[in-house]
């Protein structure tokens, strides 16, 4: 641990952060390229590292955070999956059920975890990340970003702009969502009146309400 904080030092500012997550006003977790993590308790004033209490012995860069409770989930590159059961404080690695990249991860309402990456591939999982259960997309064009939904449901995104949303009738668990934009998104938010904001490298595209609706 010694030898890699010496070497970050010396490398200077360098590595990018992936994932930024915060459950109020003064707590929040940030985490990046080679297993960095910090984490703060006073509104980002400051922040210590987590490094030395996250087991990635690897240190694979960590692309998405996801919290519920006391619960807190990192996914990464090669499959790396880790779970807090103290509130972001430590981390476990779990025992991946992929070997490829992840780049999101999200907790349905009722507790299902969902995470998904490269070339289209989903897991699902409903004892928190003990065990997983592959989730079928016909379409294998990877998955960037998702979210909970004021529903309580998760809406993911995809390199090529498809939408899709979870479903509660078991072994269906993702379906289409609206419209396919046709262009790349790398992250998407839902604002208070249901419009969804989605971001790539050719700038943001909002869809008011009724456009995901009637497209169902």
């Amino acid at each position: 641990r010694l030898q890699t904080a010496e070497r970050l030092v010396a490398e200077g500012a360098d590595k990018p952060f992936l994932a930024l997550q915060f459950i109020d006003a003064q707590h929040g977790l940030i985490v990046g390229a080679y297993g960095l993590a910090f984490r703060t308790d006073d509104g980002g004033n400051s922040w210590h590292s987590l490094m030395g209490q996250i087991d990635n012995p690897m240190g694979a860069h960590l692309s998405a955070i996801a919290q519920q409770g006391e619960h807190w989930f990192l996914a990464g590159e090669q499959g790396y999956l880790a779970r807090s059961a103290d509130g972001g404080h430590s981390f476990s690695q779990l025992q991946s059920p992929y070997p490829g990249s992840f780049f999101t991860l999200q907790l349905r309402d009722d507790g299902v975890l969902l995470v998904a990456g490269l070339k289209g591939n989903a897991f699902a999982s409903r004892d928190l990340g003990q065990s997983f259960q592959p989730v079928p997309v016909n379409m294998p064009v990877s998955f960037s970003d998702a979210i909970r939904s004021a529903d309580g449901q998760l809406l993911l995104v995809n390199q090529s702009g498809a939408l899709f949303r979870t479903s509660g009738q078991p072994g269906a668990l993702l379906q289409p969502y609206g419209k396919p934009l046709g262009k790349p998104v790398a992250s998407v938010i839902e604002a208070a009146d249901g419009s969804l904001t989605l971001a790539g490298f050719t700038g943001l595209t909002r869809l008011p309400p009724s456009v995901t609706t009637a497209s169902e």
